[in-house]
């Protein structure tokens, strides 16, 4: 009886010390600073989004402009053969 009576003491010794929070060594931001570092921050990614749009924007452009000049290639190209067989055809 006496060794559990000691080893409660011992477990609630422990158990108190275990308890207290260690105490910050820095007091917290005043909410106002939080909402100010807040705003920047969203300032920045708005800004980081404004720039990745016009990057894909500007090479959407290069891109439909790609696609534009193969698709004028292709019936030239087309073209050329279809006139080709209407001569070949003609001549015989």
């Amino acid at each position: 009886m006496r060794r559990l009576v000691a080893l409660s003491v011992v477990l609630a010794a422990a158990g108190a010390g275990c308890s207290e929070q260690p105490k910050p060594e820095t007091a917290p931001a005043p909410m106002d600073k939080v909402m100010e570092e807040n705003q920047k921050a969203a300032v920045a990614i708005v800004h980081a989004a404004k720039e990745v749009a016009k990057k894909a924007n500007d090479h959407a452009q290069e891109v439909a402009d790609a696609a534009k000049d193969a698709v004028e290639a292709i019936t030239a190209v087309a073209r050329d053969a279809f006139d080709g067989t209407n001569d070949a055809v003609k001549s015989d």
